[in-house]
């Protein structure tokens, strides 16, 4: 603020610590080893879907197939 030569009070400070304290708040859980797992389960359903309708439909584009 302080570039843009705006003077920032009371209020613009509390803003912007609460935007400042929920950013950490989440890294530090995405950063837990039970979110990470959360994550890798989702992608493995995800990656086991796409192979499901890949055998399912069969090959759908080849490079040449033309």
């Amino acid at each position: 603020m302080e570039r843009l030569s705006i003077p920032g009070g009371a209020s613009t400070r509390l803003a912007s610590n609460v935007t400042d304290n929920k950013k950490k708040r989440k890294s530090d859980l995405q950063a837990t080893a039970k979110e990470r797992k959360h994550r890798q389960g989702e992608q493995l359903l995800c990656t086991h879907r796409e192979e499901a309708l890949r055998e399912a439909e069969g090959v759908t584009y080849e490079a040449g197939g033309f």
